[in-house]
């Protein structure tokens, strides 16, 4: 082989290991960039979803406390209504009915404040419900979000960090066979090539004998200068 065809092997050497490398790089993209992400992306969509469900549920919980105290309110009106009823009939009533409806008044007195009282307890526990939904549940809440989205920054820089470790030591070893070659290149002198020629191509060789006056066959002579 010639030097020229050395070189030229060192240049295929040279193509094949950076191919080689780029196929390592992308084998290690998949392995430790795209696999994690797809994992990362998977688990944090998950716990986003826990958070979205919860919020839900701690909206629903405060809807309800609403409604409830609605309902209790609507208890107590309409209990409010019955004693203005009993009140009347009571005012309306003679005699021995009058007793009567006298004490269906006081009864119904007594159960408008138990309704009233429990219309004022469900105020309390719905507005202490309310303060812990604005002022600790939903804070939470979102602290909880943001800590996530914070933390899903934090894994994603690492993954960058990692693809470009991984590209830069990519790059560093092409550079390497980069630099091999050149450092081959010049070593090709033409004169190797001259030489290697002539060493597979050598045979043996005589020098011809020197040329000698031969006289013309029709005149006799010989080889002296006439003058």
């Amino acid at each position: 082989s010639s030097a020229s065809l050395t070189t030229w092997t060192t240049q295929l050497t040279t193509l094949e290991s950076t191919a080689a490398e780029h196929d390592r790089f992308g084998g290690e993209l998949i392995s430790y960039l795209a696999e994690p992400l797809k994992v990362l992306s998977a688990r944090y969509e998950e716990i986003r979803k826990r958070h979205v469900d919860y919020a839900e549920r701690l909206e629903k919980e405060r809807d309800t406390a609403y409604s409830d105290l609605k309902k209790t309110k609507g208890k107590y009106d309409a209990s409010c209504q019955e004693v203005e009823n009993r009140r009347k009939k009571a005012e309306s009533a003679f005699d021995y009915s009058k007793s009567k409806a006298q004490n269906a008044y006081q009864q119904q007195i007594a159960d408008m404040h138990n309704v009233k009282n429990t219309y004022i307890i469900n105020i309390k526990v719905t507005n202490k419900q309310k303060e812990k939904y604005y002022h600790e549940y939903v804070p939470d809440l979102i602290d909880s979000l943001q800590d996530l989205y914070e933390f899903r920054t934090v894994k994603l820089n690492a993954l960058w960090t990692t693809a470009a470790q991984l590209e830069g030591g990519m790059l560093k070893r092409r550079t390497d066979f980069i630099n091999h070659l050149l450092q081959e290149i010049p070593r090709n002198l033409p004169v190797l090539d001259t030489m290697m020629f002539v060493r597979h191509n050598v045979v043996p060789w005589q020098e011809p004998s020197d040329r000698v006056f031969e006289p013309s066959p029709i005149w006799h002579d010989d080889s002296d200068i006439w003058w």
